[in-house]
C-alpha cells in the first residue's frame, strides 16, 4: 500500500495509521484516541494533567505536556510522546515528512 496522500503520514510497522498527524510549534501532533487504539490501546482515564491507558491488562500513565489542545472535540498530542509511553520506538523521516513508529 503506498504512502497516504496528505502532508505528513505516520506508519506503524508495515502499515499506515489512518490518523491525520499535524504538525504545530515544531512537534508532531495527532490525536490522542484514535492513534492510541490504533496503537493497540484503550484510554481509560483523561485528567488535567495525565493520560491512562491499557492493552491487555497493561496500564500505562503519562504527564500530558503544556502543548497540548482540543480542536473538533479531539485531544491532540505530541506523537513522539505517546507512542515513546507506550513502548514504542519512534524516527521522523524529515524529508519524507513520515514518523515511523516500530515494537521495541
Amino acid at each position: 500500500m503506498g504512502r497516504p496522500d496528505r502532508a505528513i503520514a505516520a506508519a506503524y510497522g508495515s502499515s499506515w495509521l489512518t490518523v491525520q498527524p499535524e504538525m504545530k510549534h515544531g512537534q508532531i501532533m495527532t490525536p490522542l484516541r484514535e492513534t492510541a487504539e490504533e496503537l493497540g490501546f484503550t484510554v481509560t482515564s483523561i485528567t488535567k494533567s495525565t493520560v491512562e491507558l491499557r492493552q491487555n491488562g497493561r496500564q500505562v500513565q503519562f504527564k500530558l505536556p503544556e502543548s497540548i489542545y482540543n480542536r473538533d472535540n479531539l485531544l491532540y498530542v505530541p506523537l513522539h510522546l505517546l507512542a515513546e509511553s507506550l513502548g514504542r520506538d519512534v524516527q521522523w523521516l524529515q524529508k519524507q515528512q513520515v514518523i515511523m513508529i516500530r515494537d521495541k
